[in-house]
């Protein structure tokens, strides 16, 4: 824009006061700012100070702040300061007011012990409540007391807690010793040592590596273990409910009623309570204080070293007695004993063999299996041996969610091949794989080991029918091709070539009942 001569001087008049003016609104401005600035120093000066005029006993009271007494409990005292400073938070006092209150509520001991420092305290020009909660910890929360927590730390384990009792405590005492769940497997680490053995094995099969994952697997096999215990009560009470309503009663007549008779009968029962019976490993009876004859190798007929008993004396001696006329021992009367499912399974000296037939198509010839499902407990395995003479298969059943049935195969698998024919084929299987959430023994382990004992595997759930038949039909087909290849060597009389009837396929169940 052009001006002429005339009109510059007035432009320049003009821009000279618009200059000034602005001069003027900045100076202002800058006013109007630090006055700003010097109210919020002064807001936060009276607030650190304790002047908030909002913050009042009276408003501080109606929030139900709790009392100090100095007990000497390091929890309380922790506890009652976490209280106060969250009640002093939301009523946004400052250090003078928090003081102020905290003191206002000592009791007891803490009180003579606050009159006694306070003037101590109070020579500084102020005291802040970051150094009052320092001197109060040092009274009530020593550096002694964090030390025992740390120690309670260490060695702090479920036991009779449940996991969710157990977690608690964990994030309690984790805060005193902070170095030792520095990060969060280090933190999973730790609270998974701490659980029950019982969880930890059911754990094992998972690769679980974060806090929460384990913990929240922890609640879920606690769950599982809890429902099976009620289960197995509930039964057992059925069981014995059962029981009583199939017991006859013994009807007594009141003239008979005999007390002397009831004061022998209930020392008796005493009596047999106090001898419990011994049992034996080997044979699963009880011999009471003599020896076991299949260890001393005695003679079952009258116990003497040296001979067996279709050799013992004492037969002869009967022969004679029959061959001379001697006096015949009478016939004994015969005894019937009734005895339930449910009472057989119930009591622990039966022993119960289930014999089962199957047939199955082989490569084209239908096959009759006879199968035996024997009893896999400890005192049954003089029992349990016998069966293993003659049979031309076994199949060995651990349970994936107990590790002791896995642990046991091997003991059963020695056990197998020191009785039964060299040529037995045998296949190992782990049972109940539908129970994917309490697995705790590992396909890859249980194939590793059938791979290095020369054992077939396959993993089923008899719950659902997964794998049965198919297990069934593996091994009575290998054991068709074995007897197969002998006879083609040796041929024998008859159109199947000398096969034999009536042998077995042993089934040895380590406990697996699903």
């Amino acid at each position: 824009m052009m001006y002429t001569r005339r009109e510059a001087p007035k432009v320049e008049t003009q821009l000279k006061g618009i200059y000034e003016t602005l001069d003027r609104v900045s100076s202002l401005l800058e006013k109007q700012v630090e006055q700003g600035n010097h109210q919020k120093d002064k807001g936060k000066q009276s607030e650190s100070s304790g002047t908030n005029k909002e913050c009042t006993l009276e408003k501080f009271k109606k929030l139900d702040p709790p009392y100090f007494k100095g007990t000497g409990d390091p929890d309380e005292a922790e506890g009652w300061i976490n209280k106060l400073e969250k009640i002093s938070a939301a009523m946004k006092c400052g250090d003078e007011d928090r003081i102020r209150f905290a003191t206002f509520m000592f009791e007891g001991k803490a009180e003579y012990w606050w009159k006694a420092i306070q003037p101590r305290l109070l020579e500084r020009a102020s005291l802040s409540w970051a150094k009052f909660v320092e001197v109060f910890f040092e009274k009530y929360f020593s550096d002694v007391v964090r030390d025992r927590k740390v120690l309670e730390f260490i060695k702090l384990e479920q036991g009779d807690l449940s996991v969710d009792q157990y977690e608690a405590r964990f994030t309690e005492l984790s805060r005193f010793a902070p170095e030792l769940v520095a990060n969060d497997l280090n933190k999973a680490k730790k609270f998974k040592r701490g659980l029950k053995q019982e969880i930890k094995n059911h754990l094992a099969g998972y690769k679980l590596k974060t806090y929460n994952a384990i913990y929240e697997r922890a609640q879920m096999v606690e769950d599982n273990i809890l429902e099976s215990e009620e289960y197995t009560k509930a039964q057992e009470q059925k069981i014995s409910e059962q029981k009583k309503r199939d017991r006859p009663l013994e009807k007594v007549s009141p003239g008979k009623f005999n007390k002397s008779k009831m004061r022998k009968n209930n020392n008796s029962t005493k009596q047999e309570q106090n001898q419990q019976p011994k049992i034996c490993g080997r044979c699963g009876k009880d011999h009471g204080d003599r020896a076991c004859y299949w260890e001393t190798g005695a003679c079952f007929r009258c116990g003497k070293i040296g001979h067996i008993i279709k050799d013992c004396p004492l037969n002869k001696g009967q022969l004679q007695q029959k061959v001379s006329g001697g006096a015949r021992k009478p016939k004994a009367q015969g005894r019937v004993y009734a005895l339930t499912k449910e009472d057989a399974h119930a009591s622990n000296n039966v022993i119960t063999a289930v014999v089962n037939y199957a047939f199955l198509q082989v490569e084209g010839r239908i096959i009759k299996a006879q199968i035996w499902d024997t009893a896999g407990q400890e005192r049954y395995r003089a029992i349990t041996s016998a069966y293993y003479r003659g049979a031309l298969g076994a199949l060995l059943v651990y349970d994936v969610t107990k590790p002791t049935t896995f642990e046991n195969v091997g003991r059963w698998l020695k056990e197998l091949r020191n009785h039964a024919d060299s040529n037995i084929v045998i296949m190992l299987i782990g049972n109940k794989i539908v129970l994917k959430h309490l697995r705790a023994v590992a396909s890859e382990d249980a194939q590793s080991f059938a791979e290095r004992e020369g054992l077939s595997f396959i993993e089923t759930s008899a719950l659902e029918a997964i794998n049965v038949e198919k297990a069934f039909q593996m091994i009575l087909a290998e054991i068709y091709r074995i007897i197969s290849k002998k006879n083609l060597s040796s041929p024998g009389p008859g159109p199947t070539g000398g096969i034999k009837e009536g042998k077995t396929v042993l089934v040895s169940g380590l406990e697996t009942e699903q």
